[in-house]
């Protein structure tokens, strides 16, 4: 049971150094909340899959589309 935990222990903290790259939004107009320049980070893989994920419920949106 023990040699288990320990594989199962090194294959989470294997997945959980996943490459990602960080790419800065280049747009002066373009800011989180916060006031600071935006980022996203993406992960090379399956081209025919797609997770996008919007952590900590920020607002989008432009003057024109209010």
């Amino acid at each position: 049971m023990k040699k288990v935990a320990i594989l199962l222990l090194l294959i989470a903290s294997c997945m959980a150094f996943s490459v990602y790259k960080k790419y800065m939004v280049e747009d002066p107009d373009a800011l989180c909340l916060d006031g600071t320049t935006p980022a996203y980070y993406i992960k090379y893989g399956d081209p025919t899959k797609w997770i996008i994920n919007f952590e900590g419920g920020g607002w989008c949106g432009s003057a024109a589309g209010l």
